[in-house]
């Protein structure tokens, strides 16, 4: 249910926040910055769910639409609140913890958590870019160390191991500021980490069946996109309040013997 609850919230939150990324795609100065996102979400979503973001994300970044952007933030900085703060009701739960802040220190603590992820996101793919592009021109003065081939593997483990390593930091964020009780964890958790491969496994392994397997579009129509993409989001939901609850499992668990040990 709680998995069910911050599935809605983040869904609702998805469309304002993805409008504000792409909006502001024009306006970085980093050549292949788009094209790598792209790349990235064709990779990670089902066909359907890909095809239902190009055409708004294309018309998005065409142009550089000032009150295009202003209206995102606004509308991003709303939604997505909600969404962090639905998770946020999700960990409080999870830990048996009462919210005690206020309402507005809240929304604050939400906001703050997603300026946060959305620059770890722009901050990934300026390194992959950035990072591809050294690659490829330092072998290109030298090519006789590495094989087209290896190359282009190399340069595929470094963007995966980028969009890793950064998505971790993402939920340790998350993990580590967003509950109303600081736990005795530091920043990186044992919670964190599964999350992490949980999700990634899970959201792959989706991914793999959608576009193999299920026949959404043929059961449903068009509606069969918005039942993957909800989907999705409901295991990636589920992932994260997993994580939490794990590091919520082992505090209580460590608590409870050194009770016993007393």
């Amino acid at each position: 249910m709680r998995a069910a609850a911050v599935s809605f919230n983040m869904f609702i939150s998805l469309f304002p926040a993805l409008i504000f990324l792409f909006t502001l795609i024009p306006f970085i100065p980093i050549d292949g910055f788009q094209l790598e996102l792209f790349k990235i979400l064709e990779n990670v979503l089902p066909a359907s769910a890909y095809e239902l973001f190009y055409e708004t994300i294309t018309d998005t970044i065409m142009q550089q639409n000032t009150k295009l952007l202003s209206l995102s933030i606004l509308l991003m900085i709303y939604f997505s609140s909600n969404g962090i703060m639905s998770l946020i009701e999700a960990f409080n739960k999870t830990s048996h913890n009462i919210e005690t802040r206020k309402s507005l220190n809240l929304r604050i603590v939400a906001l703050i958590s997603v300026i946060g992820i959305s620059l770890l996101i722009m901050l990934a793919i300026s390194l992959i870019v950035m990072s591809n592009t050294f690659i490829l021109k330092f072998f290109s003065h030298h090519p006789e160390i590495l094989s087209k081939g290896i190359l282009v593997t190399l340069t595929g483990v470094v963007k995966w191991l980028i969009v890793l390593v950064l998505y971790f930091l993402a939920i340790s964020i998350l993990f580590y500021f967003a509950p109303s009780k600081k736990n005795k964890f530091k920043f990186i958790s044992p919670g964190a980490i599964f999350a992490t491969f949980l999700q990634v496994i899970t959201v792959l392994g989706f991914t793999f069946y959608v576009n193999n397997f299920a026949q959404y579009n043929k059961l449903y129509g068009s509606i069969g996109t918005v039942i993957v993409v909800m989907l999705l989001i409901y295991i990636s939901s589920l992932s994260l309040i997993l994580g939490f609850e794990l590091n919520a499992s082992i505090l209580h668990g460590d608590k409870t013997f050194r009770e016993k040990k007393v």
